[in-house]
């Protein structure tokens, strides 16, 4: 078969002929005036809100307290609270021993067994005194570090996942029950998890022991995917760490085999991921990726962060952007990340983020 006749049969064809064709409409634009730049941060953000809608309404949280332990330096909650109607997000609260309202981070987890394995918990139940997985613990490191952390079990995963997976084994998920659900209904696993956040946020600030101006949030891999996002739409977070995720979507998930819930209608056509990026400058934003990473190639990355990196530069604000690029797997780091979140949300200092132009 002759080789055009070929191209032309390729069930993605008509769809990489508009990726490397078409310029994307929410594509980050070549600006000089940075009015210019927030004008088409407000219409990107826009626009994503209602790619990924409809949401659910904002109801009243009516958290709970499901148990309470003391260990050394902090107190572990587990407590849950209203996400969408009818359903409630189950979270592991760390809080340091303290006495004045300190800065928090949301640690998203990626696949595996869920929240537990960001608080340093087994798949058995049991409380491991060192990490022993990709997460490396890095909520309680945090904590450790005098954060308080809370750590959301992400649909799909740990407590919140159907009879099939739970019956399957500890680390099964239902990504794709929720999945095709949600699809079916006009939504996404994305838009689930990203809701699931920012009822989080709406939480953070009940607490009386959380400065609320200082919030960050850091994930790896499908939370880093969730990290990215949720900064993209809530401009509460005012400092963000993605871990192993920020690449192109065409190297990554669309180039290399990833979990369905990567992928959300609409979003490709739309933006990049360095395009999705930009509409969290100019707050605080660390990118980690291990330079052997096989599911999120390194050279995209890399290039992604230049792009970053020279918006970043533009604003007068190079000082609030960070990068690591170490030599491992698919993991987190954190030999950056942490240090970046304890200057960015004025830990030792106690002083919030200072102020920065929003975009809306």
């Amino acid at each position: 078969m002759p080789e055009k006749m070929e191209s032309e049969y390729r069930a993605i064809g008509p769809f990489i002929r508009r990726y490397d064709r078409d310029q994307r409409p929410y594509r980050l634009p070549d600006w000089s005036d940075p009015a210019h730049f927030y004008r088409w941060q407000v219409k990107a953000r826009s626009h994503l809100k209602r790619r990924l809608g409809p949401w659910p309404p904002r109801t009243s949280l009516k958290p709970r307290l499901i148990s309470r332990s003391k260990h050394p330096g902090y107190v572990h909650e587990l407590v849950d609270y209203i996400g969408a109607p009818g359903d409630r997000i189950p979270a592991h609260l760390l809080l340091p021993d303290a006495q004045e309202a300190r800065p928090a981070v949301i640690a998203v987890h990626g696949h595996g067994y869920g929240a537990d394995d960001v608080v340093g918990i087994r798949e058995d139940g049991s409380r491991r005194q060192e990490p022993e997985t990709y997460h490396r613990d890095f909520g309680l490191a945090l904590c450790r570090l005098g954060f308080v952390v809370i750590a959301p079990e992400m649909a799909g995963f740990g407590r919140r996942r159907e009879m099939a997976a739970i019956t399957d084994s500890r680390s099964a998920s239902s990504c794709k029950d929720l999945f095709i659900w949600s699809l079916m209904m006009g939504s996404s696993p994305l838009a689930v998890r990203l809701w699931d956040v920012m009822r989080t946020v709406d939480y953070l600030a009940t607490r009386p022991e959380v400065s609320p101006e200082r919030i960050g949030i850091m994930g790896i891999s499908g939370g880093g995917m969730v990290t990215l996002f949720s900064a993209a739409l809530d401009q509460r977070l005012s400092a963000i760490c993605i871990s192993g995720y920020l690449n192109t979507f065409r190297s990554s998930v669309l180039s290399i085999e990833h979990c369905i819930c990567n992928y959300a209608h609409g979003l490709l056509a739309d933006a990049e991921m360095a395009d999705y990026a930009a509409t969290i400058a100019p707050r605080w934003l660390c990118v980690e990726s291990g330079i052997q990473d096989p599911i999120f190639p390194i050279d995209a990355t890399r290039k992604t962060a230049e792009i970053l990196a020279t918006l970043y530069q533009k604003l007068g604000r190079d000082d609030r952007f960070s990068t690591e690029f170490f030599d491992d797997v698919h993991r987190i780091s954190g030999r950056v990340a942490y240090p970046f979140l304890t200057q960015a949300l004025g830990l030792k200092s106690g002083l919030a983020p200072s102020s920065h132009p929003r975009s809306g």
